[in-house]
């Protein structure tokens, strides 16, 4: 079973469904991994407005390993700042799975830095020093005006963990 039909059998469908034809079969091609057929039906006029926000999310989260595809979905309009259910957006997840392009695409495409995510209401820089992401992408998001001392609801930030836990990260908060 490929990664992206074991993520959809995992996504709540009747959430994540579109909500006209164009967007079910859509939906569809991405889940089939059919560039072509993406980009096809990309050619038409896409209402994003009606689409769910998992949905929105969740066709990002899909199409980060496809370039081509992902670009396309970003150059149509599809939403970057929705938020899931979980209050998670498309670029919570970019830095969650360590994806440099994904997360470089998304700020380029109007990805708020300043979000907060989760529960804790952490912003981008401080859940990528947690995570330990790759320092490419936490110098990407301070060009892009991530604040690395604006505190979660745990009175963490991105400067407090590097120094805590996470040194190495530091030199790229300063």
């Amino acid at each position: 079973m490929s990664f992206f039909r074991k993520l959809a059998e995992y996504a709540d469908f009747a959430e994540a469904a579109l909500s006209n034809d164009t967007e079910n079969k859509l939906y569809r091609a991405i889940l089939d991994e059919d560039t072509n057929r993406v980009i096809e039906l990309l050619s038409k006029d896409i209402d994003w407005s009606r689409a769910t926000l998992k949905a929105g999310r969740l066709i990002l989260r899909l199409t980060f390993s496809k370039e081509k595809m992902f670009k396309a979905l970003l150059d149509k309009g599809i939403p970057v700042n929705a938020k899931d259910n979980q209050n998670y957006t498309a670029l919570f997840y970019a830095i969650y799975d360590n994806n440099y392009y994904a997360v470089d695409l998304l700020l380029k495409y109007g990805a708020k830095v300043s979000m907060r995510f989760g529960e804790n209401q952490r912003n981008a820089i401080t859940e990528a020093v947690i995570l330990d992401r790759d320092p490419k992408i936490i110098k990407r998001l301070m060009e892009s005006g991530a604040n690395p001392n604006a505190a979660d609801l745990q009175n963490n930030t991105a400067v407090s963990v590097a120094t805590s836990q996470n040194k190495k990260l530091l030199p790229y908060l300063i």
